[in-house]
Formats: C-alpha cells, sequence, structure tokens
C-alpha cells in the first residue's frame, strides 16, 4: 500500500477553489501535501504579485516562500467566509512583499511600469494610476493624491469606480 492512500494525505488536487479550502483544513490538520498543492496551484500568482510590488526577483521569491510559510503556521485561522484562498494568500503577500520593499530600501520602484490584469487595462488610464498606486504601490489616499496631483476626492471617486468596475467584470468572466 503506497502513502497516497493512508489516511495522511491531503486531498488531490482540484481546479475548483472550493478545494482549497479543503487543502487548507488539512494543513491546520499537518498535512504537508496540502501545502504542496496550494503552492503548485497559486505560487505563481503570488510571486507574480510580489515580483510587481517588489521589482525584484529575489525579494519576489523571498515573499513567495514567506507567505506559504505563513500560510502554513496560520491555517487553522482561515475563515472562508471572508474571502478565498487565492484573496488570503495574495493579501499575506502584498504586506510581506511591501514590507520587503521598504526594509530593504534601495531605488524606488516604479509600480506603474510593467504589465498590468486584463481587467484593470480595460479601466481608465487615471483609474488604472490610481488602483496600482494603492495596491501595488502601498501608498495612502492622501500619497497617492500627492503624487498624482489631484484632488483626494478625485483619487476616492477612482477607487470607488474601479473597485466597482472590477467586481462587474470578475461576475462576468
Amino acid at each position: 500500500m503506497t502513502s497516497d492512500t493512508t489516511s495522511n494525505s491531503a486531498p488531490p488536487p482540484s481546479p475548483d477553489p472550493e478545494s482549497d479550502e479543503a487543502y487548507v483544513q488539512a494543513m491546520a490538520q499537518g498535512l504537508e501535501p496540502a501545502l504542496q498543492h496550494l503552492y503548485a496551484r497559486h505560487a505563481a500568482v503570488v510571486y507574480g504579485l510580489a515580483l510587481r510590488i517588489t521589482g525584484d526577483s529575489t525579494l519576489a521569491a523571498d515573499a513567495t516562500v514567506g507567505t506559504f510559510a505563513q500560510a502554513w503556521s496560520s491555517a487553522a485561522r482561515y475563515r472562508g467566509v471572508r474571502g478565498t484562498v487565492l484573496g488570503w494568500l495574495t493579501t499575506m503577500a502584498r504586506i510581506r512583499a511591501l514590507e520587503l520593499r521598504r526594509t530593504v530600501g534601495g531605488p524606488e520602484h516604479d509600480v506603474l511600469a510593467g504589465g498590468t490584469s486584463p481587467l484593470v487595462v480595460a479601466l481608465p488610464e487615471e483609474t488604472q494610476q490610481v488602483l496600482s498606486l494603492l495596491y501595488f504601490g502601498g501608498l495612502t489616499q492622501q500619497e497617492v493624491a500627492d503624487r498624482l496631483q489631484v484632488p483626494l476626492e478625485t483619487v476616492r471617486r477612482h477607487v470607488e469606480s474601479g473597485m466597482r468596475a472590477l467586481r462587474v467584470k470578475r461576475e462576468v468572466t
């Protein structure tokens, strides 16, 4: 009998998001194969986000490893009602990547340069800039307003309209 049939194995990989929750539950029970499955499914997205934020492949790799280590240690506290597992992972990755970027310092990375999600590309350019600076740049709304030299209320309108548009587009896809 192989180890795949023992009670210590994680559920087999599955393309649906509900299986992600099963992997997190298995991680909470200490089953390492569940972490391996989640890593295989989501490491590229986590790394891509971290790379976009840090602009450095080494920092992005560190953020990715740190994100999955944090997921392993905090799996028992995951609550699916607050969002998807991928959302949970990307939130941890974003925070970790921003912190690494701040800690290391170095030349300022331009988060407005580089690729953007097809959903975001469909938004007006000003809205794209605002969302990129907030999410990837880690700036506050006031800092975005200062950088773009626009009123704070304009930044808030872009955030509201952009997030509303992204919610609608996500529901359609």
